[in-house]
């Protein structure tokens, strides 16, 4: 008789979770899917992109990319939620 039965799911969630990983994962996950989330133009001049206590910061290369981020940030904040599945990202600081 085995005791402490684990999947291998569940102790891969518990090992993410007791090591913290669990933001760094869903940032990698955001970092896959930005040029579907943001569009092939917007991606293709985002230079950086991570994840801060809840604020995506993304460094810009043109100002009329910045604008139009800007202008639809809660779009795309609700558009990120919606692909990684949780309240990922509650606001976007770009630079």
């Amino acid at each position: 008789m085995r005791y402490n039965e684990t999947s291998l799911k569940d102790a891969l969630n518990a090992f993410v979770e007791a090591h913290g990983l669990k933001e760094k994962l869903l940032e990698t996950e955001l970092r896959q899917k930005w040029e579907t989330i943001a569009g092939q133009t917007i991606a293709r001049y985002t230079k950086k992109l991570y994840v801060k206590k809840k604020k995506l910061y993304l460094e810009v290369l043109t100002p009329v990319i910045k604008q139009e981020i800007t202008y639809s940030k809660s779009t795309f904040i609700e558009i990120i939620n919606k692909e990684i599945g949780k309240d990922f990202v509650t606001d976007i600081i770009i630079f």
